[in-house]
């Protein structure tokens, strides 16, 4: 597992894509660093479990990966958009 190591994933996301943020504005500066903390397998889809820690609140969920530019409610998607839009890396380990 991920969150056994010092070193776990970081990405850059917009949140817009995500499920685990359902009423964020979908303005192209929202963008937020998650911890990836680690993945799992369930039936043909791989699983992310992301912990969010933006200081005023701390949340964890899983959240599916995806594939290439992804879909809506995906991790890859909420990358691919954001890597749109910002100048920082938005994968970071």
């Amino acid at each position: 597992m991920l969150k056994k190591k010092s070193n776990a994933p970081i990405v850059l996301v917009h949140q817009y894509y995500l499920d685990g943020y359902k009423n964020v504005n979908p303005n192209i500066k929202s963008g937020h660093y998650l911890t990836v903390g680690s993945v799992k397998k369930v039936a043909d889809e791989h699983q992310a479990y992301l912990y969010d820690t933006n200081g005023k609140h701390f949340t964890k969920w899983w959240e599916p990966i995806g594939t290439g530019k992804g879909k809506k409610g995906t991790l890859t998607k909420a990358m691919y958009e954001k890597n749109l839009s910002s100048p920082n890396p938005v994968f970071i380990y």
